[in-house]
């Protein structure tokens, strides 16, 4: 058995949709469907009375990794071989997911896997990336614009691989995270005092210390980016607070595991 997760927050009806066709949900693919909205969404009839989809309303906008964590407390009761967290703005072919858990079978190493990600256009997404420093996150932040920022961005973005190779990547993107399940007993679930953003770097990086976590471009799934923090003040304000609570929990400056894991990560995509 697989299972999956979507957290809801006053989510479109036709992006759900759309993901929920890709995962294609079975009794061997439970999917959970965690709702996070001021109200319980009115789901049509083709999702809510498909038995195979599990909706939970939280009750509240508890954080995107909290309600994750809901569905994968749910994961591990049913002895889930894999639990794939996905966002309810991509789009992907039904077979990737078959791609991926048999991947995933053969190599015993890796904990986590993400695919390659494109743009609604087909171009590259860089969203494979190397743990972050402050100065990552500056840049980033307020100099995204700038030609030396871009130079950063590279290196920090992996884009010198090509992306047309298995690489290791010490921070998966939250858009779509596929875990062995049985790595959350080793590192735990999802940050539950980040609210949103960050989230996805603080356990992809708790993974890479005991496993691989990786980029598989044999699979590709299209996502449709907003970038929500460079929109709104509000996801500005959070990402910040994300932000500064996760470099008071690993370090801002003197980080060592932080260079090693992805000291690590470049020697082996770049041998």
């Amino acid at each position: 058995m697989v299972t999956a997760s979507i957290v809801l927050y006053k989510t479109s009806l036709d992006d759900l949709q759309k993901v929920i066709e890709s995962y294609l949900p079975t009794e061997e693919k439970i999917l959970y469907l965690i709702d996070n909205s001021p109200e319980q969404t009115s789901l049509p009839q083709g999702i809510s009375g498909n038995d195979s989809i599990v909706y939970i309303f939280s009750g509240s906008n508890c954080g995107y990794g909290t309600g994750h964590n809901i569905a994968i407390r749910k994961a591990i009761e049913e002895k889930s071989a894999y639990h794939f967290v996905l966002n309810p703005d991509i789009a992907f072919q039904h077979e990737v997911i078959e791609k991926i858990v048999n991947f995933m079978d053969s190599n015993q190493d890796i904990g986590l896997l993400m695919p390659k990600v494109l743009n609604m256009d087909g171009s590259v997404q860089y969203v494979c990336k190397l743990l972050p420093s402050p100065l990552n996150m500056f840049l980033r932040g307020f100099l995204a614009r700038t030609k030396f920022t871009d130079k950063i961005n590279s290196r920090f973005e992996l884009r010198d691989t090509g992306y047309d190779k298995l690489i290791r990547v010490p921070y998966i993107s939250g858009c779509f995270m596929a875990f062995r399940t049985s790595v959350f007993k080793d590192i735990g679930l999802f940050d539950e005092n980040i609210f949103m953003n960050m989230e996805d770097c603080d356990i992809s990086r708790r993974v890479a210390t005991k496993y691989k976590t990786v980029m598989y471009p044999e699979v590709a799934i299209k996502h449709r980016w907003q970038r929500d923090s460079h929109k709104s003040k509000t996801m500005f304000r959070s990402t910040m607070k994300s932000v500064i609570y996760y470099f008071n929990k690993y370090g801002w400056i003197f980080d060592s595991e932080r260079k090693k894991i992805n000291r690590e990560a470049e020697q082996f995509n770049y041998k």
